[in-house]
């Protein structure tokens, strides 16, 4: 059985660069997602890694996935948990919600716009029709300084405050 991936980003630079090192990757816009579309393909596994708190309408979004899925496909969503440890020491500290940014105008157009906990995360998938298969929440190991080493103390012993939410999700 032969093998397919496809990346898709809304940046078409980035796009290019993968494209010319022999990656099967398009410029689209995943609330649209007209070319993917127009591959007239359906995937077993969907990965929006790190996106859904990027949309305007997240709901659009899940609901176009649907039609791009096989009967038995699925989706994996990873996406920042609002009611982390993190998020939440950081607001309650510095009254800050996101500390990326030193440009608003990079914040507003690449930063996040939506932030979910495991419970509106729940409600969006069940008004769309969606069916949780997994979810679990997890730590983040690209980092390795102190600070991280306490988020993931604690995330161990309450998970509900660990950085990220991961769900794989179909339709019902």
């Amino acid at each position: 059985m032969q093998k397919n991936v496809l990346g898709v980003d809304i940046d078409c630079k980035r796009v290019k660069k993968l494209q010319n090192l022999g990656y099967n990757a398009i410029c689209d816009d995943v609330l649209s997602l007209k070319k993917v579309y127009s591959l007239n393909k359906k995937y077993d596994v969907i990965v929006a890694g790190e996106l859904i708190e990027h949309l305007e309408n997240p709901g659009r979004f899940l609901q176009n996935l649907k039609s791009l899925l096989k009967r038995e496909g699925i989706i994996i969503i990873t996406t920042p948990n609002i009611f982390s440890f993190r998020y939440l020491l950081r607001y309650i500290l510095f009254r800050r919600e996101y500390p990326h940014w030193k440009n608003r105008k990079k914040e507003i157009m690449y930063g996040h716009v939506l932030g979910f906990s495991k419970i509106l995360l729940e409600n969006l998938f069940e008004r769309l029709g969606y069916e949780i298969i997994c979810f679990t929440y997890s730590t983040k190991t690209e980092y390795k300084n102190f600070k991280s080493k306490i988020e993931n103390i604690i995330s161990k012993m309450f998970p509900f405050f660990a950085p990220m939410l991961i769900y794989v999700i179909k339709p019902k």
